[in-house]
């Protein structure tokens, strides 16, 4: 596996009317005043055909120990991140890899038996590296609590405890089968300003990056597995949401069979000054100033006219919120343009079985043609 640790050496970009570049800089480059960011861009580990749900030879054994591998590559890549003095440290989406699970409505228990709690055995592991290198941890897997699953978002502080999670909102199918949808964006502060998390799918709605910017959030991370739906659209909509609401974003995203690779940190300006490529098992790191936004210089003629240079500030204060409402608005016109579509609902279980038995054959197919080198989340999606 490659392991090599990658510091952006993006070059400065001279941005006009900017107060200063917006830019992610090299390690011998970094003043007090950056934030030292790192981006964990893995896959599931290589495991046995036999450890994927669908095929007709599965093993629990053999599946636990994919898992079991998994957790031990996220602590070597948090050690990583650790040794090159991150602040903090952000896995992708669906760290343990068992989405394949997730899908296997024939054997749900068996999803449930590798979903974590909060606390748990794996937060104590991460609440240990966080605490041994002080920095903190934002680490995405699958959460139970109760008869619910989530999909959830950790953070760790600096001393190794749970400051608090997000659970994603906007769940896609599969994941409306068997996973409760979070409720709330929660904005965490931390030394270096408040941060907020958005995961995979999240970010397609642009309410969300807007909720989180109108909350004061700098910076936003993404844990993500894929991009969006294509490659080129999803990188452009981290850049729109970054400039749209003049905030950093930094994606960590899964790399390896149907993963697009490519962990990114975006700047206020929609500019990537990092980028981890298509490695898998790499550390992404970069030195930021997340309070950093876009300030317009004093000569600008949008500062002489408003009185205002900071750019965020001037789109929070020239904003028309009565005239927003329609955004809110459960029925908007096009929702009554289509109102003879119907969603398959988390409580049509009738219809989800449907969908799950024509998707069955297919996935147990690709399940006997999967090579046993590649790894057991990346078999079927």
């Amino acid at each position: 596996m490659n392991r090599r640790t990658f510091f952006s050496t993006a070059a400065a970009t001279a941005v006009a009317g900017a107060a200063a570049p917006l830019t992610a800089e090299p390690a011998e480059k970094r003043t007090e005043s950056k934030t030292v960011v790192s981006l964990l861009q893995s896959a599931s580990v290589a495991g046995p055909a036999t450890a994927n749900p669908f095929h007709p030879g599965f093993r629990a054994a053999d599946l636990r120990g994919v898992v079991d591998k998994n957790k031990e590559n996220l602590l070597r890549l948090l050690q990583l991140a650790g040794e090159r003095k991150s602040d903090i440290a952000c896995t992708t989406e669906d760290i343990l890899g068992i989405y394949s699970c997730m899908m296997d409505l024939d054997h749900p228990q068996r999803f449930v038996d590798h979903c974590e709690t909060i606390p748990g055995p794996l937060t104590d592991a991460l609440g240990r590296t966080a605490k041994k290198y002080n920095m903190y941890v934002i680490a995405c897997f699958f959460e139970k609590e109760g008869d619910r699953c989530y999909n959830t978002a950790v953070l760790i502080d600096r001393s190794g405890r749970v400051q608090g999670r997000y659970r994603k909102v906007q769940l896609p199918a599969p994941e409306t089968w068997v996973c409760t949808p979070g409720d709330s964006y929660p904005v965490f502060n931390t030394d270096f300003g408040k941060i907020g998390i958005a995961i995979c799918y999240d970010m397609i709605f642009p309410e969300i990056t807007a909720c989180y910017a109108l909350q004061g959030v700098n910076l936003l991370f993404h844990p993500t597995g894929g991009f969006g739906w294509t490659e080129d659209l999803g990188l452009s909509t981290l850049k729109v949401r970054a400039a749209d609401h003049v905030m950093w974003i930094a994606a960590a995203k899964n790399a390896g069979v149907h993963a697009p690779g490519h962990s990114c940190i975006v700047n206020p300006l929609g500019q990537v000054v990092a980028d981890a490529g298509y490695d898998i098992d790499t550390v992404l790191t970069a030195y930021i100033s997340p309070q950093q936004g876009w300030l317009q210089p004093d000569y600008g003629f949008g500062t002489a006219i408003t009185g205002v240079a900071d750019m965020r500030a001037r789109l929070c204060l020239e904003r028309r919120p009565d005239l927003y409402r329609l955004i809110t608005e459960p029925q908007p016109p096009l929702a009554l343009q289509h109102k003879d579509k119907k969603l398959i609902s988390a409580q049509n279980h009738a219809a989800q079985r449907a969908v799950f038995e024509k998707l069955k054959k297919q996935w147990q197919k690709e399940a006997l043609d999967t090579d046993e080198k590649i790894g057991l989340t990346r078999t079927i999606l």
